[in-house]
């Protein structure tokens, strides 16, 4: 029988699937630039390794380590914690439809893969203590590139392991996939030391970006605010992922605040506001923060 956290996965990827979020069940493709290591040789236990931390948001980051090539695309997401949201079937019926949370846009390099801050429903910290930690990959051409499969087998026939299982176990001839879980203690929440006055004029600039709610002159006024408009933008599908995540920077008058980002194959990014000192009115800077600082009513 297909257990719990498994049906909720399967739920999430057809769910992404009717948003078109993904094709095929093929996750989304940030670091098209990643390449398998010239010299790899396939290993004789297939193996990832697993380690917890929480950022200062309390957000879970989940780091991978494997020995399987670069290039190979995953997606990790914790199935014990759950919750529903609502989507449009292909009809436009509203429907509410379990999810986990989970990074769909990974990709294998120098042997890491790292998720963004994962968080439970409406963004609230995933509860610590013991928690399961699960990776899902394919070696077919829906998720893998020729590289990567020339190197694992079509379906991943060169591949053997613990970790590895059979797609279709009543076939004699069946691919294999990547399907592992393991529990991980996920650690607290931790209390922050009191700030220094710079560091809360800096949390209070960081603030008042992630609150404000800007206008454009071709679009009007944005459906979310900046901080709303940014995690939607980070979204599944989008190619795009936190990286280095917000900071602040004094610029005299004013704060910069600074959102850094993998933008899909071109690398690192960034989307820059300022808060004036004085006003503190909120502006965008660049083209990254005006985009991400208009979302289009639903």
């Amino acid at each position: 029988m297909r257990s719990r956290g498994s049906l909720v996965l399967a739920l999430a990827i057809l769910i992404a699937a009717a948003l078109g979020c993904a094709e095929s069940n093929r996750p989304t493709n940030s670091n098209a630039n990643v390449h398998p290591q010239s010299n790899y040789q396939v290993p004789a236990e297939a193996t990832f390794d697993f380690s917890i931390q929480r950022n200062n948001d309390g957000g879970v980051i989940v780091q991978g380590a494997t020995n399987l090539p670069d290039g190979l695309k995953v997606w990790i997401d914790i199935p014990d914690v759950e919750w529903k949201e609502p989507f449009k079937d292909f009809k436009g019926n509203q429907r509410m439809a379990p999810t986990v949370p989970r990074d769909s846009d990974l990709v294998v390099s120098q042997g890491i893969v790292r998720t963004k801050p994962l968080f439970a429903a409406k963004q609230t910290a995933i509860p610590p203590g013991q928690h399961s930690v699960h990776v899902l990959a394919y070696f077919n051409g829906a998720w893998q590139s020729k590289e990567v499969r020339a190197l694992v087998g079509e379906g991943g026939t060169r591949l053997k392991g613990k970790i590895l299982k059979k797609q279709d176990p009543d076939v004699v001839d069946s691919d294999l996939i990547l399907d592992y879980t393991v529990r991980l203690e996920v650690p607290p929440v931790t209390i922050q030391n009191t700030p220094t006055p710079m560091e809360s004029n800096s949390t209070a600039a960081l603030g008042l970006v992630q609150k404000a709610v800007l206008s454009t002159p071709e679009n009007g006024k944005s459906s979310m605010n900046v901080g709303d408009g940014v995690r939607f933008m980070m979204g599944p599908g989008t190619g795009l992922r936190e990286n280095k995540g917000w900071s602040v920077r004094d610029d005299g008058e004013h704060y910069n605040v600074i959102f850094n980002f993998i933008n899909g194959a071109q690398g690192e990014d960034e989307a820059i506001w300022s808060v004036d000192k004085k006003t503190k009115t909120v502006r965008y800077i660049n083209k990254n923060a005006k985009i991400f600082s208009w979302i289009p009513p639903e």
